[in-house]
C-alpha cells in the first residue's frame, strides 16, 4: 500500500473546508431552519387571523338580519297591546267576537302567543278582518280557521251570519335588549 502524504497546506485547507461545512449546517440548522419555521407559522397565523375575521364580519351581519326580522315581533310586556290592536281590529270591520283567549308558551329563546278567537260576522268582515291584521305592524299568523254558517240568524241587512273560530299565533320577544352604544 502507498502511503499518501498529504502537505501541510493541504491538510490547513481540508481543516478549513470541513470547518466550513460544519459552520454551514450549525448555521442551517441554528439560524436559517428556524426562521424558515417562523415564516411559516407566520402565515398560518395571517390565514387563521382573516378566517376569524372574514367570520366575524359574517357572524356581525347575522346579528343585524336577526334584529332586522325581530323587529317586528311585539315584546312579552307589549303582548296586552297586541291584543287590543287585535280587538280594535275586529270592532272596526264590524266582527263580534265573543271570547279572545290569549296563551303563551315557551318556544326556543321566544315566547309564542297563541290567541283563540270565537265570535260572529259576515264573510266580507271577516275578510276585511284579515286583510287589517295582515296590514298590522306585527307579525300575526292565521293559523287555524273555521266558519260555520248560521241560517237561523240573520243580520238586518239581510247577510247571513258566520260563526267564526280563529286561531292566530305569534312570537314574542322575552325582553327588550338595551343597546350601550
Amino acid at each position: 500500500m502507498a502511503m499518501v502524504k498529504i502537505r501541510e497546506g493541504e491538510k490547513e485547507l481540508a481543516l478549513k473546508a470541513a470547518a466550513g461545512v460544519v459552520m454551514s449546517i450549525l448555521l442551517y440548522s441554528v439560524v436559517v431552519q428556524p426562521v424558515f419555521q417562523e415564516i411559516l407559522a407566520a402565515r398560518q397565523e395571517v390565514q387563521n387571523s382573516e378566517k376569524r375575521l372574514e367570520l366575524h364580519r359574517e357572524i356581525q351581519g347575522l346579528k343585524k338580519d336577526l334584529e332586522k326580522r325581530e323587529s317586528p315581533l311585539a315584546t312579552l310586556t307589549e303582548r296586552s297591546q297586541l291584543l287590543g290592536r287585535i280587538s280594535d281590529v275586529a270592532g272596526q270591520t264590524q266582527i263580534r267576537f265573543g271570547t279572545l283567549t290569549p296563551r303563551t308558551e315557551p318556544d326556543g329563546g321566544f315566547l309564542k302567543l297563541r290567541v283563540e278567537m270565537d265570535g260572529r260576522g259576515s264573510f266580507f268582515s271577516l275578510l276585511k278582518f284579515l286583510l287589517a291584521i295582515e296590514k298590522t305592524q306585527s307579525v300575526v299568523k292565521v293559523k287555524d280557521m273555521s266558519m260555520l254558517w248560521n241560517s237561523f240568524s240573520k243580520q238586518p241587512e239581510g247577510r247571513e251570519s258566520l260563526q267564526i273560530q280563529l286561531v292566530f299565533e305569534t312570537l314574542l320577544k322575552p325582553k327588550v335588549k338595551k343597546n350601550n352604544g
